[in-house]
């Protein structure tokens, strides 16, 4: 992308069509369609002030990447982060939902990759991310925070607590759209999967696969449409439901 671009909402209308009705979905260009405010080079800025300086993601990110097992008050999560806190911080954080029966391991190629790119990512164990209260991804923000706060913790002073993702895949991406509404979550990614809420106050990346059969793209659609700030729906043509696991 070179220069600001922007797509009005009147872009999307009918033409961006479920996935399931048709043999290989709907495509507007490499940017896809998106609403809102102006998307450039430099970040993606929304209402909340949220601006997250652009990097390659296709290559892996300039922090070394640890994985820490059975983290949180009752080991429910499993955390992702670089491995040195003292130099390029604070750092943002994004809560991970798993699909459905998955663990944050069958994702860990990803969430190793957030987190070289200078990521905290906390994930939940859970095998069914949107139920519970408060849900999964929202306590899993709630206990960085705290570790933020306590003087005996190797995240302590190391958290951006202004910059608060969330993302998951299949009933993750669902339990992303329900976990939108949490004020301290300013930016969402929801994978193959997304319902609409109208707390969802943008920036959102919707992303969904012209070749999924398991999740169509009509409630990425949906869910697009509910999105009050900056929205970008994004569909891979060729991306069926695992692709985002098995093919990296």
């Amino acid at each position: 992308m070179r220069g600001p671009v922007r797509f009005p909402k009147a872009l999307l209308g009918a033409a961006v069509l479920s996935a399931c009705a048709g043999s290989g979905g709907v495509h507007r260009g490499d940017a896809g369609v998106g609403h809102g405010d102006t998307v450039a080079d430099a970040g993606l800025t929304g209402d909340a002030g949220a601006s997250f300086p652009s990097g390659d993601p296709g290559k892996t990110g300039p922090f070394t990447a640890v994985e820490e097992d059975n983290v949180g008050d009752d080991g429910s999560f499993t955390m992702y982060r670089p491995a040195d806190l003292t130099h390029g911080g604070p750092f943002p954080v994004i809560t991970w939902g798993n699909g459905t029966g998955s663990t944050p391991q069958v994702y860990g190629f990803l969430l190793l990759h957030l987190a070289s790119h200078g990521f905290i990512v906390i994930a939940s164990n859970s095998t069914n991310v949107a139920s519970g209260t408060p849900l999964p991804m929202v306590a899993g923000i709630a206990w960085v925070f705290a570790q933020n706060e306590d003087s005996g913790s190797a995240l302590h002073g190391h958290v951006d607590t202004e910059h608060v993702g969330a993302t998951g895949h299949s009933q993750g991406g669902y339990a992303t759209t329900m976990a939108a509404g949490d004020p301290r979550i300013v930016a969402i990614a929801p994978i193959e999967g997304a319902s609409p809420n109208s707390a969802v106050h943008g920036p959102a990346l919707i992303l969904c696969g012209g070749a999924d059969r398991t999740v169509c793209c009509n409630g990425s659609h949906d869910a697009f449409d509910a999105v009050k700030g900056p929205a970008m729906f994004a569909e891979l043509i060729a991306g069926d439901h695992t692709s985002w696991v098995s093919k990296g």
